[in-house]
């Protein structure tokens, strides 16, 4: 699951993890997920948290996150 990095201008930061968005898949009869290429492709929209302060930051990638080279199925979940 993608992890997004959040800091506040309070200097408090904290980290979420994401659920992978199945926009443009469908669901096979035995439960997995299918990428649809046929399907609109919708604009992304940035993530957003509170912070303790009250102020609202923007989700950006993790600079201390590693890279994996782990190879998986993209067309189905």
């Amino acid at each position: 699951m993608p992890m997004l990095y959040f800091k506040c201008e309070c200097g408090k930061e904290h980290r979420k993890i994401v659920p992978i968005d199945r926009t443009g898949y469908f669901q096979l009869p035995n439960g997995n997920w299918r990428f649809d290429p046929n399907a609109p492709k919708a604009a992304p929209k940035p993530q957003t948290d509170p912070c303790e302060c009250g102020k609202v930051v923007v989700g950006t990638d993790d600079p201390k996150a590693v890279w994996s080279f782990l190879k998986f199925n993209f067309m189905e979940i």
